[in-house]
């Protein structure tokens, strides 16, 4: 058995499943009129296909046959979860419950709610949710009980670090050192590298030391930070840098920023270092990076799509300090 999402073309066999379940499962429990209000013979599949719209809705397959369903929004109601008739207690309902559950928690919901049947209401009490209150529901002057009931979601926490040493094959990613300011300085100061970049190339080896000491030293010390050198193994020269600004904790994201040596371009070196450090990131609770590029420099854009980035869209901006209007490209990954 496997899950995967609702599509226009389960309309009809989702619609016929949810008749029988109603008919041959609930009866137990509603009578002959509460169960025709319920799910009534004739439904119109255009409604019932449109119902699933602007919500998560799954299916779960079991050989080329649907034997269950269910559809939850974003705000974490869950709405409608039935299984077919003869595969009742085998674990589609539970794993409809659990893809469900994990969708509610990506959309940042404490608690999952749903109005349970009384057949359904010992299924969601095994899965941890606890009655609110009775309900009832009225339907063509026919009322029916059910249950409002709930579950509150763990709360994932966010593995916070401050630029922990990484490696590849050919790199180690790690914090940088006043030790690393000839290199840093080589890197800032190349009017070639920084032409895509905000800031003016620094002119002198106590600018790059004083931008270390006042920008880049104190993000060591925060609970969080993201600010690699690049050093070649081979070498032991740092040629690179890649780090991450704009750091949402709260919507666990933030925007990556990369830039190398001319001597060592097109090597894959940022493709290698940054691939790592997303790595890191996503296991860190992250949810989603995005980068940025400038529209006339379409190599960095290559690299974005190397790690996985998609292209979301496009904007101007004026760029400080060198104030010039900048159209850039947007890329993103989700995790």
């Amino acid at each position: 058995m496997y899950i995967r999402n609702y599509t226009n073309g389960d309309c009809r066999e989702t619609a016929e499943l949810f008749y029988n379940t109603v008919h041959k499962i609930n009866k137990r429990d509603y009578t002959a009129d509460q169960i025709k209000v319920w799910a009534p013979e004739n439904r119109d599949l255009k409604k019932w296909n449109d119902s699933f719209s602007g919500r998560k809705a799954i299916v779960a397959v079991e050989e080329n046959q649907i034997v269950g369903f269910c559809d939850i929004t974003d705000s974490g109601y869950l709405d409608r979860l039935y299984v077919h008739s003869e595969y009742q207690g085998k674990g589609a309902g539970k794993a409809l419950c659990r893809e469900a559950e994990k969708y509610a928690a990506a959309k940042e919901n404490d608690l999952v709610t749903v109005y349970a049947s009384i057949t359904a209401k010992a299924f969601f009490e095994n899965l941890g949710y606890s009655t609110v209150r009775d309900n009832e529901v009225i339907r063509d002057g026919i009322t029916l009980k059910n249950f409002l009931m709930e579950k509150e979601l763990p709360k994932s926490s966010l593995r916070l670090e401050s630029t922990p040493v990484l490696e590849t094959e050919r790199l180690i990613l790690r914090r940088f050192t006043f030790d690393d300011i000839e290199d840093m300085y080589a890197i800032y100061s190349d009017k070639t590298v920084n032409k895509f970049l905000p800031w003016f190339p620094f002119e002198s080896r106590e600018e790059t030391e004083k931008y270390l000491s006042e920008n880049i030293m104190p993000q060591y010390e925060n609970q969080f930070s993201c600010r690699y050198c690049v050093e070649l193994k081979e070498t032991g020269k740092v040629i690179g840098y890649v780090s991450l600004g704009c750091i949402d904790l709260k919507n666990r994201g933030g925007d990556l920023g990369y830039g190398l040596m001319k001597e060592y371009w097109n090597r894959g070196i940022i493709t290698e270092a940054s691939k790592e450090i997303l790595k890191w990131l996503k296991g860190c609770g992250f949810r989603y990076i995005t980068a940025t590029h400038d529209v006339n420099n379409p190599a960095s854009g290559e690299v974005m799509k190397k790690l996985g980035m998609k292209y979301r869209c496009s904007y101007d901006e004026i760029w400080q300090p060198k104030n010039f209007k900048v159209t850039f490209r947007l890329y993103r990954i989700d995790f």
